[in-house]
């Protein structure tokens, strides 16, 4: 009978201890439910939105058509890599070489609303964009009279919104552009003849000064006149940098061109770095 008794405690004190452990569980994890379910929820979006984008990128776009690699038309991805470099071009030139022998047929393009051979004229290097090497097209694509707007994710990567360079309102870009007209015709370079004389000269004095057998990188030598030149006739005030810059002819000024250049496709194609880089206060970005 002990014996008995002793199983039957022994049983109910079990079940007891399962029952405020079924109790504690659900209590312990009752805080945590909403953040999990909405963590279940972002993912299988962020799922369905891959898959989405994926099947609309290679069959539904309207560059669908346009050969080239495939990674290209999923994402920006294949772009961006192949930027870093900083020489695509030799890449862009073997990929119509090879789109051109395995396809040779014309479709209509309602982005440029004209037919464009989807062979070696025109490949797809981005879910967005093409290559084209048709010049034929040149003067559709950059005629002035047509408001084909610029692509805005591009010029965002520059951090000078609403600066002729970089507006993307076809009506606000040609006002500011007639403010400039006058200083790039013939008249206006023609007034500037002396000022970018004098900068030569200069120029040519350095390289007078330089001792016999003295090796000259020119590249960096006619990119200080450019920066010269150009300063002196927009701002008023030369930069001097012909006259400054080392016996390598690195201006000052040259250094923080070329870290742009090469950060440049890092603002282009990462929208979260150019947010965080234009936002940032302008102590940190002197940094």
């Amino acid at each position: 009978m002990n014996a008995l008794m002793g199983q039957i405690t022994g049983h109910e004190a079990w079940t007891s201890t399962l029952q405020r452990v079924e109790v504690a569980l659900p209590t312990a994890l009752q805080p945590w439910t909403p953040h999990f379910m909405v963590i279940i929820v972002i993912f299988i979006f962020s799922m369905l939105w891959k898959v989405y984008t994926t099947v609309y990128n290679l069959y539904f776009h309207p560059l669908a058509r346009f050969p080239g690699p495939r990674e290209a038309a999923l994402s920006q991805n294949w772009i961006y890599k192949n930027s870093l470099s900083g020489r695509i071009e030799p890449l862009l030139e073997r990929l119509h070489d090879q789109y051109s022998m395995s396809s040779n047929t014309q479709h209509y393009n309602p982005f440029l609303f004209l037919t464009v051979m989807a062979e070696s004229h025109a490949i797809r290097i981005a879910p967005n964009e093409l290559h084209i090497t048709d010049v034929s097209l040149y003067k559709k694509i950059y005629s002035q009279n047509d408001p084909w707007p610029k692509n805005g994710d591009f010029y965002a990567a520059f951090g000078t919104p609403h600066s002729l360079f970089v507006e993307t309102d076809h009506g606000l870009h040609r006002e500011r552009r007639k403010l400039l007209n006058p200083y790039f015709s013939r008249g206006g370079v023609l007034n500037v003849q002396d000022l970018i004389q004098g900068k030569v000269a200069t120029l040519i004095a350095r390289f007078q000064k330089l001792p016999p057998g003295f090796k000259v990188n020119l590249y960096n030598a006619f990119r200080c006149l450019t920066v010269d030149i150009i300063s002196d006739y927009a701002s008023g005030t030369c930069l001097n940098q012909v006259e400054t810059a080392d016996g390598d002819f690195f201006g000052s000024y040259l250094e923080p061109f070329d870290a742009f250049g090469e950060n440049i496709w890092h603002m282009c194609y990462r929208p979260v770095i150019r947010a965080i880089v234009t936002s940032a206060p302008a102590w940190i970005a002197k940094r």
